[in-house]
């Protein structure tokens, strides 16, 4: 009876201490994963942080950059608005006639200082009478400063270009192409020199790209008024080299007598009326 009233007994308390262990495991298990939890969240909040003051300083060094970034531009502003208010202030200064004057002196000396020196070109052209007597009265007026067969060759051009008389200036460098323009070829009667004739408008920009002088009379001006077509050059002379002396062997020579250039229609006409041998006459 003994052993059989204990054995209950003995088995509870076996019981009851299995089950304290059994509570105090789980109780630490729980504290384990409680310190795991918090361990994790203590981690995360960590990590937070950490991203939190990494996102600071990047802010802050961004700012940084922004503020040095305005103030560079801020500065680029100020010289900019310097350099502007200086040059309005020259451009201002420079609009006087004396600077406007001295800005075209430079100019106009430059292109002069490149202007290009023609070639001997030993070719047979054939002159008429007008260019006979108009080179004389050219050396009365310019002495040693004409030539004949002074022109260029043209690349993949049968003919070169020579003038039929060239004026050339040593100390200014100046060169003058002086033309003497036919209405017709004398011998055929083909209209030559017309309005809008493309050869001489080809031939004209050839050489003012050489930075000369191109003048062109009608041969009626030519045999008529000699004198005064040198008086047209010297007076070109003059708009350029500013030498007025050039003007006073001209004093009493008139002025040009204007002509207007034909046209082609015209230049037919003047052929069939033969005009060339009334400016003889």
């Amino acid at each position: 009876l003994g052993n059989a009233h204990n054995c209950p007994t003995s088995c509870w308390g076996g019981w009851f201490l299995f089950a304290r262990q059994t509570d105090r495991q789980l109780d630490r298990q729980a504290d384990r994963q409680t310190e795991r939890q918090t361990d994790r969240q203590t981690r995360r909040q960590t990590l937070r942080l950490s991203l939190c003051m990494r996102d600071r300083q990047t802010d802050s060094q961004t700012n940084r950059q922004g503020r040095n970034a305005i103030s560079k531009y801020q500065e680029s502003l100020r010289i900019n608005k310097a350099r502007l208010e200086r040059h309005q202030q020259d451009y201002q200064k420079s609009l006087t006639p004396q600077k406007i004057a001295d800005y075209r002196e430079q100019i106009k000396m430059e292109i002069l200082a490149s202007a290009s020196s023609p070639n001997t070109i030993n070719r047979n052209v054939k002159s008429g009478r007008a260019e006979a007597d108009f080179k004389e009265i050219l050396a009365i007026y310019f002495s040693k400063k004409i030539m004949v067969k002074k022109g260029f060759n043209i690349p993949n051009f049968h003919y070169p270009y020579i003038p039929d008389f060239v004026y050339w200036d040593k100390k200014s460098n100046l060169y003058i192409d002086i033309e003497i323009d036919e209405p017709y070829v004398y011998d055929n009667g083909e209209p030559i020199h017309y309005l809008g004739s493309d050869r001489d408008c080809t031939r004209d920009r050839f050489f003012l790209e050489q930075n000369w002088l191109v003048i062109r009379f009608a041969e009626e001006q030519i045999i008529k008024y000699p004198h005064s077509c040198c008086k047209v050059v010297a007076q070109e002379i003059v708009k350029i080299t500013g030498d007025d002396s050039l003007m006073l062997r001209f004093k009493n020579i008139a002025a040009l007598k204007t002509v207007s250039q034909w046209t082609y229609a015209q230049a037919i006409d003047m052929a069939a009326k033969k005009v060339r041998n009334n400016n003889y006459s």
